[in-house]
């Protein structure tokens, strides 16, 4: 069953909003005059204070939002998040003020304020599995992340901001504005989001969704733009607009009441924007995001120098992560899914040497030797390592003191034949086996691909020592 809008009275057996039960009260607009003394000056301040509350009244219907491993895994929070009770409790403020000069120039500014303290306190989510099934990675399984607690708990932001003037060229009307507002051409039968009115202006769905009685001036998200009207005649109207700004609709919070899926818009994951979630063939979980963060290593953008502060680069010196060895079933399948649709190239493989069956494959998006690489494995779902880079020869040897100095086990300290690098292989505390390593191919576009055959395994995985430890082989998580 589809979620619907709160005037609606059977979704998931909840009723969210009750206009006719008193649950909203909408004080009436505070408006009034302010005296500037100039009578070609007028200047209105308008203040809108509304209370509004939504209660579910049934709980959770398991045929909607089941607490399992299942389909609806990533589509349930917003539902098991909240029990019978209170789902919203909700103070909106929306203030405007106009000022006009003899009703041809101007500007007006506006902006809205809201708490709802359902959203300021934990939630009902009961946490299987020890909140396995929760898609958010930020916070608690029975808390709200801190985006969905600033877009639906706790916000204040400005709406429009803008200009005006109107003027009377060889007896025509023309009106200018500048600045951030909206701008609709025409009326929409789906509810502004197709054709030109959709390009024209993002919506604010998360408040049209879960906030009864708004106004469509509180829906539509003002964007930074110029536009100007000419009317010709009483027939005849020109109109043209230049925006400067792009923002998107905002959707309903990832586990909040009307979020639409767990894996989408902001909520769920820190420093990161709207993602897509899915399984690839070998069964390991994909994120895909729109944006992400860069939280960067205090050295600035402008004349920023060659080392960060004290205390930024601790430990093994770790540069970055460099790339992800996961082994599963259906690796040819997925080795095509990352060549043909996410065009990344195949930087290097290993083969049988009789038939050419792929057995590992090594796939680049970018200057590295590899990004990402697949091998052949039984269970679906396992990991081999995750790689970090280091700077130098230097920071390779300071980190195998590292691990002799802490007692850490060190699987294999060679150099890879495929790639080139210098490698060291540990596991950490977790049972997870990670790699640090220096140096390795540069990619280029018109690198060709190297292959490898398994008649020569030892020079392909550790080119000095040419021995493949039992664990290297065997071990995965």
């Amino acid at each position: 069953m589809k979620k619907r809008p709160c005037n609606s009275v059977s979704r998931r057996g909840a009723v969210p909003f009750i206009a006719a039960a008193a649950v909203v009260a909408s004080g009436a607009a505070s408006a009034f005059q302010i005296d500037t003394g100039n009578p070609d000056v007028r200047m209105t301040w308008d203040n809108t204070v509304k209370y509004s509350a939504g209660w579910r009244v049934r709980g959770v219907n398991s045929e909607v939002a089941d607490n399992s491993i299942g389909p609806q895994a990533n589509t349930n929070d917003g539902d098991l998040n909240f029990d019978r009770g209170l789902i919203s409790n909700r103070l909106d403020l929306l203030s405007e003020l106009d000022v006009r000069f003899k009703r041809n120039m101007g500007f007006r500014l506006s902006g809205a304020a809201w708490y709802d303290q359902v959203y300021n306190e934990s939630n009902d989510n009961p946490g299987a599995l020890g909140g396995a099934l929760v898609n958010q990675r930020s916070a608690p399984y029975n808390e709200f992340t801190r985006a969905t607690k600033q877009l639906h708990g706790r916000k204040a932001e400005f709406l429009d901001a803008f200009v005006y003037g109107n003027l009377a060229p060889s007896g025509m009307n023309l009106n200018l504005k500048a600045g951030r507002f909206t701008q609709l051409y025409g009326e929409s039968l789906f509810f502004g989001s197709n054709g030109i009115a959709g390009a024209q202006t993002p919506l604010d769905l998360a408040r049209a969704l879960s906030v009864p009685n708004s106004q469509f001036k509180e829906v539509a998200r003002p964007v930074g733009q110029i536009s100007g009207q000419l009317q010709i005649n009483a027939d005849v109207t020109l109109g043209a607009y230049y925006q400067m700004e792009w923002r998107k609709s905002r959707l309903p919070a990832a586990g909040s009441y009307f979020s639409f899926a767990d894996f989408v818009d902001a909520g769920v994951y820190p420093k990161s924007g709207r993602r897509l979630r899915f399984r690839i063939p070998t069964g390991h979980e994909m994120h895909l995001y729109a944006e992400k963060t860069q939280v960067g290593n205090t050295l600035g953008e402008v004349n920023p120098g060659t080392l960060p502060d004290e205390g930024v680069i601790r430990g093994m010196r770790i540069y970055g992560l460099d790339h992800v060895f996961i082994v599963g079933p259906n690796m040819a399948d997925a080795a095509r899914l990352f060549a043909e649709v996410f065009e990344f190239d195949l930087a290097e493989e290993l083969v049988d040497q009789l038939g050419g069956n792929q057995i590992l494959t090594f796939f680049s998006c970018s200057s590295r030797a590899h990004d990402i690489a697949f091998g052949v494995h039984p269970e679906a779902g396992r990991f081999h390592h995750v790689s970090f880079r280091l700077n130098s020869t230097e920071d390779h040897v300071y980190a195998g003191d590292l691990m002799g100095k802490y007692g850490i086990p060190i699987e294999q300290n060679d150099r890879h034949g495929i790639t080139a690098v210098k490698t060291i292989y540990f596991f950490d505390p977790s049972g997870n086996r990670n790699e640090i390593f220096v140096g390795g191919h540069t990619r280029y576009p018109d690198s060709p691909k190297l292959t490898w055959t398994m008649d020569h395994l030892g020079l392909a995985a550790f080119s000095q020592s040419l021995h493949v430890p039992e664990s290297f082989l065997g071990v995965t998580t």
